[in-house]
């Protein structure tokens, strides 16, 4: 129902228009001046006032004025009814003030109807717009993308919450400031927002022109897209390191199916002479193949060995279970099980491991990979010499290093040491071979330890093997 107030000092005019406008379902109350309509006001704010232009006291013009200087007042519709609208310069004057219609007396009932009408239509109409025009800002203002609206020169003129947070500045901030990019009108545009104190955004910008407030303008819509530009970087990054990685796969597995191969073909040949002349051989010559063979075995077995251990890592299968390990006692019983191979070249282990001195870490994974350091210093070592265990604690590193006097590596060897795919395996003192895959296997267990492998060597004068492991907390 519309709410109206009938402003006139002319009591049987209220009367009548009370009557006529109540008939047609109007809620009508009614004011002789202005401070009778303010009492009214101050209670409820209506839809419309019929305000008459000639009241005592206060004027209708001044009525007029200061409702449509009140922003609480904004939707009230102001109508000025009076015979000097007659008049053109009267009929300016309450249009200046921000009248919002104006009806000539005298006047008949049914026009006087048809004008209300038409003002109610109009209100409507003005209020369906609002409220879209609320709705839209809503919207615009909740959007997670920013949205800024320039003039033609590039001055913001309207910045939503979103736009806010990708400048870090203000909406009051933001508006009026140069938007500091070019405004072409066409298609995407990727830009670089600095924001101080923080890392530069990459907004995907789109313009299109409009018209805002009576003004060509730009409507600006970004939208950020550090996130996935930084993704597609890393998927870039990831998918040439696979490639690489699969590189070095396939150069790998060509070398450890030539490893695998060579030394079953000798064995194959072995068994040959087993089968078919066995009977012509000596027992020292039937000795030797055995013992040739056994040495081949063993190699492909630990072949194999350091493979299943890689194939778990590769796969995520590999399970770290962390204990206190006392590694004095780990050296021996690792001495223990190289004793042959330490045997046959007359090479001596010395335990610098203080006898209380122990590590958090996995013990089957540590074992592993100071077992294939030991055996890869034996492999360089030369007859008779000595291989040095020792550990210290640096900074927040607790360090095992495994010292040997052999020949040692340059610089180019040890680059190229921990690579996958490169074949860099030569032949120990008593040309011992070995599979290339021990190394590279011993630095992706330190690494599932949270740990590396270091080298230090120079060509002629030995080599040390370095595991990195965090200290206990």
């Amino acid at each position: 129902m519309i709410k109206l107030y009938i402003v006139d000092d002319d009591i049987e005019i209220q009367k009548v228009y009370k009557m006529l406008f109540e008939r047609k379902g109007y809620e009508v109350s009614v004011a002789g001046s202005s401070e009778e309509l303010y009492l009214l006001i101050e209670k409820e704010i209506p839809d419309i006032i019929l305000l008459d232009a000639n009241l005592p006291g206060k004027s209708g013009f001044d009525i007029l004025k200061e409702i449509k200087n009140n922003e609480v007042y904004k939707d009230v519709q102001v109508i000025m009814i009076s015979s000097i609208f007659r008049d053109p310069l009267n009929l300016a004057e309450g249009f200046k003030k921000g009248a919002d219609g104006y009806i000539v007396r005298p006047v008949n009932d049914v026009e006087l109807l048809s004008r209300m009408d038409a003002v109610v239509k109009h209100k409507k109409t003005i209020d369906e717009l609002r409220r879209s025009e609320a709705k839209l800002r809503k919207i615009i203002n909740f959007n997670p993308d920013p949205i800024l609206i320039t003039n033609r020169a590039g001055k913001i003129r309207f910045a939503n919450h979103s736009a806010e947070e990708i400048f870090g500045k203000s909406i009051d901030k933001l508006i009026g400031a140069d938007f500091g990019f070019p405004l072409t009108g066409k298609g995407k545009t990727e830009i670089e927002i600095m924001v101080q104190g923080n890392p530069f955004v990459i907004a995907e910008m789109r313009v299109v022109e409009i018209e805002f407030e009576e003004e060509n303008s730009f409507l600006i819509t970004l939208r950020d897209i550090t996130e996935k530009q930084n993704m597609l970087k890393k998927l870039e990054e990831y998918s040439q390191t696979l490639i690489k990685l699969n590189s070095a796969k396939d150069k790998m597995f060509s070398l450890i199916s030539h490893d695998l191969r060579s030394p079953y073909q000798q064995s194959l040949s072995i068994a040959e002479i087993f089968e078919t002349d066995i009977g012509s051989l000596t027992r020292e010559e039937i000795s030797g193949m055995a013992k040739i063979l056994k040495r081949v075995l063993t190699n492909q077995l630990k072949l194999v060995d350091d493979l299943l251990q890689w194939a778990k890592i590769q796969t995520g299968k590999y399970n770290i279970n962390a204990e206190k390990i006392n590694l004095y006692s780990l050296i021996n019983e690792i001495t223990e099980l190289l004793k042959p191979n330490l045997d046959n070249k007359q090479i001596t282990i010395v335990n610098n491991i203080t006898e209380c001195c122990n590590v958090v870490s996995d013990k089957l994974s540590l074992s592993s990979i100071i077992k294939n350091l030991i055996e890869n210093a034996i492999k360089f070592s030369f007859r008779g010499a000595k291989i040095e265990i020792s550990s210290e604690c640096v900074s927040d590193k607790f360090l095992i290093k495994v010292r040997d006097y052999g020949v040692g590596m340059s610089e180019e060897h040890i680059k190229m040491l921990f690579t996958a795919g490169e074949k860099i395996t030569t032949q120990g003192t008593e040309n011992e071979k070995g599979n290339g895959i021990g190394l590279l296997l011993c630095r992706e267990i330190a690494t599932k330890l949270k740990g590396e492998i270091k080298v230090e060597s120079k060509k002629g004068e030995g080599s040390t093997f370095i595991i990195e492991l965090p200290c206990e907390e």
